[in-house]
């Protein structure tokens, strides 16, 4: 239950702050204590945030700071 809490929580943690980047060069790697998620938005409507739950225990989001949509192949 904690390693799960955890690892919740620094997924979160690391989602939030690859948000604030503008780092378009080269790719974030992962070590053995860490993980990284890239999403692409391939979908063909509107949408302004991500919201992300697990084991319905832990919910986050992400959205752009002026309120704009999340564009089609944005990463």
């Amino acid at each position: 239950m904690k390693k799960s809490l955890l690892l919740s929580i620094s997924f979160l943690i690391v989602m939030f702050l690859s948000a604030c980047t503008n780092n378009t060069g080269a790719l974030i790697k992962p070590n053995e204590n860490s993980m990284v998620i890239h999403i692409k938005n391939n979908a063909n409507f509107d949408f302004y945030s991500i919201e992300i739950s697990t084991d319905g225990e832990i919910t986050g989001g992400i959205s752009y700071a002026d309120g704009s949509e999340i564009r089609k192949g944005d990463t």
